[in-house]
């Protein structure tokens, strides 16, 4: 992921690290453990200064981007964290769950799995959104914040963001989806 001012990128790996980049320089800034298991996803908040990685070991962590520190853990969930995603107001955090079943491969036994929605100043979570059932590999929201999209298995769901309330899915795929994201 691109912090908001493009100057840093961030990259998680299976070997449970996160490594900051200078994208001005092509180096690297420093090297972040904390994760117990693959990093997945990674995202900035909108003003740069704090990132969320989610992993494997079930976590999401918060993390300042200018030293590296850890801010806070989230964590209350049973499954690994495959996406998140910060509202653009930064207050929220989307995260999307899933499982493993070995070597780094998503589930594709059916089971249903969670959208998660964090307060980001209160680190507890807000709502809990269900509809997949598979891992929810994608998390979104629009660029005015009132909409979140989820994908997982083979639909793409729309959210209100505020209420949870699901407003539309979106079925078309004949496999599973990888990704989404709002332009």
């Amino acid at each position: 992921a691109f912090s908001t001012d493009g100057k840093v990128i961030a990259s998680g790996s299976g070997d449970n690290k996160i490594i900051l980049w200078d994208s001005q320089r092509w180096t690297r800034l420093r090297t972040l453990e904390g994760h117990k298991g693959a990093v997945y996803c990674i995202a900035f908040d909108p003003k740069g200064k704090m990132f969320a990685s989610g992993s494997e070991d079930k976590k999401i962590i918060l993390w300042n981007t200018a030293d590296g520190s850890q801010i806070e853990t989230l964590a209350d969930e049973k499954d690994v964290v495959f996406s998140v995603a910060f509202s653009p107001a930064g207050d929220r955090i989307a995260s999307g769950y899933g499982a493993v079943y070995s070597d780094l491969h998503v589930s594709l036994l059916p089971q249903d799995k969670n959208v998660i929605v964090w307060s980001v100043r209160e680190k507890k979570r807000l709502m809990t959104l269900k509809g997949h059932r598979n891992a929810v590999v994608g998390v979104s929201f629009s660029p005015d914040g009132k909409l979140l999209a989820s994908a997982g298995d083979n639909q793409v769901i729309v959210w209100d963001a505020e209420t949870g309330t699901l407003i539309r899915s979106l079925k078309g795929h004949e496999g599973n989806i990888a990704g989404l994201d709002f332009s």
